[in-house]
């Protein structure tokens, strides 16, 4: 993966957008900046652009990238487009934010993401929008989560200088924190875990198993034979009772049969009697009821007659109502036919009148258009005399403008002379910079040489001192030794055993033994006086080496102070041309640190100078720009103005000669108040037309209304009428045939349990009520008032007909219409409603059907017994009651008894069953208990070996373990890379068992020095050396994370810090090794030192202000 563009805003500490083009930037670059500028936010924005989170020190932060510098609601977003898999990528992502609503109010606005791939067309396509598609996608094309991202390209290099002096519990926790190692302690714990499962298994299984021991007993075959015994005299006896009690049941049940038959018996005599009593009463309510039934029949004709009869009094009232109506209507004829004629004569004058209103009002809106016409001439004019005056102040700012940018002009021809002036003196001022630093690495020098002679002479003085000790150390060896020979036959004697031989001749028998001599040294007295011999030799030989090494350093030092002085002496000639107040050319010596000192204040003055001189140009450059785009402005508004003059002018002409049109057309005189005139007499005339047509159509509606509904009701009246004749005469009939009193009579005699039927009349009806008399009255009063004309004279005759049909009627029955009515209104008071007639038919039915049913019952059971009375029916009952309740206790008392056998035996076989249940719960548990101890066995020696305790002797866990071949893995890698740095001088080893005792783990780091196979602790290394190595671990960690994910080839790498503690020598050598990297990879320094910012040519300077940072290119 190789970056190539970079853009954020409103991200980190910047607050402004910023665009980075790596293509522009060398292989080896710096990002440099004071400390908290943001620096490291660059690495922050690549982060998140790839995996939508913060990294490192801000996981779980994502909220704290957006900058805190810009406005509430602003967006932050970055972009970044690299270059992957032979393809070209670009990313978006906006980060969560609070933005403003419309109506103010806040909302949380969720971040958003877009991935792009350039086609072969060179066109980016979207391939993602949503954060769940474009993070599978991008992790599958890096191969990397975003902390293996963050270890592999951001390397906090001084923290890899400080791992190098931990100690080796130190680099454990670091270690942990690079390489997620907890699922081996989760791997540990769940092997613990399922250990103390199987043991605690292994007890309750242990446990269960004594239980059942003492559950069984001692002999649980014999208990088991005996239950058996039990169960099968258990059996026997309960089969005996069960045989009596079958016996006695069917005993009880054929004397509950000869019970149930005599209850029979005894039940149906008393049912019969009690609804024989009942008989004459149903008789009566079956008479009444044929009675209704009658009424009934001749109740539908006195309901229709009813009916009929106040169809015709309801048609009689409405036809006397509209009767009435239709006179007084024919009294108005002669008035409503003279307003007819005066009609035509109003509306000839309404449409005169509207046509005079309207000449009016056309002459009102030309009036009207002609005072809105002189409002807009005299508008028009006052906007021209303002434009001719805007024109002439325009003319005049228009010149001021260009003499003021002619006089600016010839101002700042001179920024050119000035700019490069200040370009050499900056050159000369970083070649000053140079020459102090080269003055100053040479009194460093000087000092070092100085420190190495005094080094050197210590060293010569103890080389005098070692070889004094060697001597004596030696003559008192030589001493030792000779005295060692004189005392070898006392030494040998002493050895000698009784019974031993001699090892020089060989007897047995040792009678005078030589004695030791009383001065003779001791063997260890001998080996420590060689011993001294040796040690001082190697002192003397370590002495030599290091005075060979001290002389070997002085020569350097002599070589690089020839070097540094031929460089002052090189960079001062070069550059002593540009010196301010001339200053020349002179031999080294004579080049003094004051004279560098005061070139160097000569030229921070001169250049204050030209700053200053550049600062004024760009002033009036800007001042320039403003000026010349006033101008431009003042022009084109110039042109505008002159354009809206133009066009006023045409304006103005246009209105006068429209104005004199309507002055012709309409005059002086204002023509509202005639039009007003006119509109009130026309307003006056429609009211009054108005009037008279409505009363004309409201009378010959009303008219022909009622003329309608009179002749409706009056054929209403002569057929209904016709129809209420036949109605009396067939209800009358009727009523005689059936005698209609002799009926009343049945119905008012007492009944046995049915209700006396009273015939209650009903409230009279509306239409009765209405009528106010006969039907003969109101069909004469009909008659009498209707119009007498020619149209209405047939019908006034058949209403005196029908009349004089009704009281022919009434009198040949002797009856009037009143008393016909009341007996309608008593017949239709005693008919029963169906509902009861069913009720009461259903009732009589049902008696004679349980009547018929009773009799049957009774005389079958009779005819099989022999004749008995009530009371001799009785009393067989309560003896055959009697002996069934003897009987039931009996069998009673056996069921208990079968009960109780049958609960015993069922204890036994519960007893057996459970015994059996024991023996083989046992036999199963033994099973289980050995395969359980088997495997516990081997998960105890599986969790022992992973927590380290398996051996003794060095108690390493599993985590540790793979800690530490990880470790030497990083190692081998940093090995391979600090072998090319050192120009094949060092390997680097790591011993992860260097530890002894209990120690777990040793993570000691060693370096071999191939030139003399010397193997060495890091700490004897130089500040240089140790860079080297620890540059050498962190790549070492990044190849090592990198194949491990299998991910894309990483092609950048950002080293943040670790600098600031190198000196002068160690810092040229830390760059030059990363120099050397840069065919491998793009590097990007990420520091504060002001040495690398002046020797690394290609930089991103962050600045950071009040307002937010931002960021300069610069390249030397």
């Amino acid at each position: 993966m190789r970056p190539l563009t970079l853009a954020f805003e409103h991200f980190g500490p910047y607050r402004q957008r910023q665009d980075i083009d790596f293509s522009t930037l060398d292989e080896f670059f710096l990002i440099y900046g004071k400390t908290g500028s943001g620096k490291t936010t660059i690495f922050d924005a690549i982060a998140y652009a790839l995996y939508g989170e913060a990294v490192g020190g801000r996981s779980n932060l994502e909220r704290e990238l957006a900058s805190r510098f810009s406005p509430a609601g602003s967006k932050p977003w970055v972009e970044f487009e690299f270059f992957a898999s032979s393809a070209r990528w670009k990313v978006y992502r906006s980060l969560p934010y609070r933005r403003q609503g419309r109506k103010g109010k806040e909302s949380e606005a969720t971040s958003e993401v877009a991935l792009y791939r350039m086609n072969e067309a060179g066109a980016y396509e979207l391939l993602a929008d949503r954060p769940t598609t474009a993070n599978q996608t991008l992790l599958g094309l890096l191969r990397l989560s975003a902390d293996e991202f963050s270890k592999i390209v951001l390397l906090p290099q001084g923290e890899f200088q400080q791992f190098l002096e931990m100690k080796t519990t130190d680099r454990v926790q670091i270690l942990e924190k690079l390489f997620d190692v907890r699922i081996y302690d989760e791997v540990t714990e769940a092997a613990r875990r399922k250990v103390m499962q199987l043991d605690s298994s292994l007890k309750s299984k242990h446990e269960e198993l004594e239980r059942i021991s003492n559950e069984l007993g001692t002999e649980p075959d014999a208990r088991m034979s005996a239950s058996g015994k039990l169960i099968l005299e258990f059996d026997a006896n309960i089969e005996t009772a069960a045989r009596d009690a079958s016996r006695l049941e069917t005993e009880i049940a054929q004397k509950n049969e000869r019970l149930a038959f005599w209850q029979s018996l005894l039940a149906a005599w008393k049912a019969f009697s009690e609804i024989e009593q009942s008989k004459p009463a149903f008789d009566e309510r079956e008479k009444k009821l044929e009675a209704v039934k009658t009424l009934a029949a001749l109740g539908s004709l006195a309901r229709q007659a009813g009916s009929q009869r106040e169809e015709v009094a309801t048609a009689l009232e409405k036809a006397l109502r509209t009767g009435t109506e239709l006179a007084r209507l024919e009294s108005d004829r002669g008035e409503i036919e003279a307003t007819a004629k005066t009609l035509p004569h109003l509306r000839e004058e309404h449409d005169e009148l509207q046509r005079r209103a309207a000449l009016y009002q056309k002459a009102l809106e030309a009036w009207q258009q002609k005072a809105e016409l002189e409002s807009q001439r005299l508008e028009a004019l006052e906007k021209l005399k303002t434009s001719t005056e805007q024109c002439a102040r325009q003319e005049q700012g228009i010149l001021s403008l260009k003499k003021g940018i002619a006089e600016l002009d010839a101002v700042v021809t001179g920024e050119p002379e000035t700019q490069e002036k200040l370009q050499k003196n900056l050159m000369t001022g970083e070649a000053l910079k140079r020459i102090r630093a080269l003055a100053e690495q040479k009194e460093k020098t000087e000092a070092q040489r100085s420190e190495i002679l005094r080094k050197i002479q210590t060293t010569e003085d103890l080389l005098l001192s070692s070889d004094r000790d060697l001597a004596d150390a030696e003559k008192n060896r030589a001493r030792m030794d000779e005295e060692i020979r004189h005392a070898q036959a006392g030494l040998l004697a002493a050895s000698l055993i009784s019974g031993e031989p001699c090892p020089v001749c060989g007897s047995r028998e040792h009678p005078k033994p030589t004695s030791l001599p009383e001065h003779a040294p001791d063997e260890e007295a001998v080996r420590k006086a060689r011993e001294a011999v040796e040690t001082i030799k190697s002192s003397r030989a370590a002495l030599l080496q290091t005075k060979e090494d001290q002389e070997g350093r002085l020569q350097e030092f002599v070589q690089e102070l020839e070097i540094a002085r031929q460089k002052i002496s090189d960079e001062w000639r070069a550059h002593a041309g540009a010196f301010p107040d001339g200053e020349a050319a002179s031999p080294l010596d004579e080049v003094s640190r004051g004279a560098i000192e005061s070139a160097v204040t000569d030229l921070q003055s001169q250049r204050q100078n030209l700053e200053e001189k550049l600062k004024n140009y760009r002033d009036a450059r800007e001042s320039l720009r403003q000026m010349r785009r006033t101008l431009e402005k003042a022009e084109r508004d110039y042109a505008q103005i002159q354009k809206e003059k133009a066009a006023l002018e045409i304006t103005r002409t246009e209105l006068d000669a429209h104005l004199s049109s309507l002055i012709e057309q309409v005059g002086n005189e204002d023509p509202q108040p005639r039009l007003q005139e006119v509109r009130e007499r026309l307003a006056a005339l429609q009211r009054e037309i108005f009037r008279m047509e409505t009363r004309a159509r409201d009378w010959l509606e009303a008219w022909s209304t009622a003329n309608a509904e009179t002749m409706t009701h009056l054929e209403t009246i002569a057929s209904k009428g016709k129809a209420l004749a036949t109605g009396f005469e067939q209800f009358f009939t009727e009523a005689e045939k059936a005698d209609v009193r002799g009926l009343f009579q049945t119905l008012q005699s007492p009944a046995g349990t049915a209700q006396a039927s009273q015939p209650q009349r009903r409230p009279q009806s509306q239409h009765q009520n209405a009528s106010n008399g006969s039907i003969h009255t109101a069909l004469l009063d009909l008659a009498r008032n209707l119009p007498h004309t020619e149209k209405f004279g047939p019908s006034s005759n058949r209403l005196t007909g029908l009349a004089k049909s009704l009281e022919t009627i009434f009198s040949a029955r002797a009856t009037s219409e009143a008393e016909t009515l009341d007996l309608i209104e008593d017949i239709l008071s005693s008919v029963w409603p169906q509902d009861r007639i069913r009720e009461e038919e259903k009732a009589l039915a049902t008696f004679r059907e349980s009547y018929a049913k009773a009799r049957t019952s009774y005389e079958v059971l009779a005819s099989r017994a022999q004749p008995l009375s009530p009371l001799e029916l009785e009393q067989e009952e309560r003896a055959l009651i009697a002996v069934v309740t003897a009987l039931a206790e009996r069998k009673k008392a056996l069921e208990a008894s079968i009960s109780e056998l049958r609960s015993e035996r069922a204890r036994l076989s519960a007893e057996l069953e459970q015994l059996r249940h024991l023996l083989s719960r046992a036999e199963s548990l033994r099973s289980e208990y050995s395969a359980a101890a088997s495997e516990f066995g081997k998960q105890e020696k599986l969790a022992r070996l992973l927590s380290g305790s398996l051996n003794p002797q060095r108690k390493m866990p599993f985590k540790n373990y793979v800690l530490g071949l990880q470790f030497r893995e990083i190692a081998a890698r940093a090995s391979e890379r600090l072998y090319r740095m050192s120009s094949g001088r060092y390997i680097v080893e790591a011993d992860i068992l260097s530890g002894s005792g209990n120690q777990k783990i040793g993570l000691e780091l060693f370096v071999i020095d191939a030139w003399n196979g010397a193997r060495r602790p890091v700490g004897t290394l130089s500040g240089g050396e140790k860079f080297m190595l620890s540059i050498s671990l962190a790549l070492g960690l990044a190849d090592s994370i990198q194949e491990r994910a299998g991910a894309q080839r990483i092609e950048s790498l950002f080293i943040d810090e670790g600098f600031g503690s190198l000196d002068e020598e160690s810092l040229s050598l830390a760059i030059s090794v990363l120099d050397e990297l840069r065919g491998d990879k793009t590097i990007a320094i990420i520091s504060h030192v002001d040495e690398l910012y002046s020797r690394i040519p290609s930089r991103i300077v962050v600045k950071k202000g009040v307002s937010g940072s931002h960021l300069e290119f610069e390249r030397d």
